[in-house]
């Protein structure tokens, strides 16, 4: 077992826990490129969920080995499809149940409540880009919080960062943008930001005995998945 780790190395195997806020960071444009992967299957907006879920999994694993990391966990089919289920039927109480559970602490809650208000009632993605910003470094120097409490945080702020960005672009024209219309208005988009979010945290805590590369892998895994099984089928 390594006793060091760095950040952009290698992220399971160490004694303690690395936190690298630039991977953290990078699961937002992962979580886009899952989107992006797919709306170009062929069976798209009719792809189905198994299909869906491995390429959540194939695209965070090669985007990841493209910055040198390797070692992810992933959630199992049954386990995502259930999970994003749950986060459908339960969008807007999800955080509550996971705090009440004790699954975040209430110092996490509090930080996760800002990050999805701020995805509700901010309507610019720059404008977003910069209240994240902001909360990430001062959730990254906070020395009250453990590693696994910044990941956590972080991947959750990462993912709807990217998510507004991407679903805001969706609306003016993409693939994506029947598929949204289809089960939202304008001013209800930001459930789909939820949705990412909400689904990559679930994911981050329910990998978390694998280290940073399970939080990480299956936070990417399950935001992206999250978002086709939230669209009407």
């Amino acid at each position: 077992m390594k006793k060091n780790c760095n950040c952009g190395k290698q992220p399971c195997g160490c004694e303690e826990t690395p936190f690298c806020p630039d991977i953290i960071k990078a699961a937002g444009s992962v979580h886009n490129k899952i989107l992006d992967n797919i709306a170009a299957d062929p069976d798209f907006p009719n792809t189905s969920n198994e299909k869906v879920n491995q390429i959540a999994k194939d695209t965070t694993d090669k985007q990841f080995r493209k910055l040198g990391l390797n070692g992810f966990t992933f959630l199992s089919f049954s386990e995502a499809d259930a999970a994003a289920k749950d986060i459908k039927k339960n969008l807007e109480k999800v955080l509550v149940k996971l705090a009440d559970e004790g699954k975040i602490n209430p110092t996490e809650a509090r930080y996760i409540k800002q990050i999805l208000d701020a995805a509700q009632t901010i309507k610019s993605p720059a404008e977003l880009n910069m209240v994240l910003s902001a909360l990430e470094n001062e959730v990254f120097n906070n020395i009250e919080l453990s590693n696994d409490e910044k990941t956590r945080i972080g991947i959750t702020s990462s993912i709807t960062n990217a998510s507004k960005y991407y679903w805001t672009q969706q609306l003016i024209a993409g693939p994506w943008k029947s598929v949204i219309e289809a089960d939202t208005t304008e001013g209800n988009v930001f459930r789909f930001n939820w949705a990412d979010a909400i689904g990559g945290l679930v994911g981050c805590i329910a990998c978390s005995e694998g280290g940073p590369g399970g939080c990480i892998g299956c936070g990417v895994q399950l935001g992206g998945f999250a978002s086709k099984l939230f669209a009407k089928s």
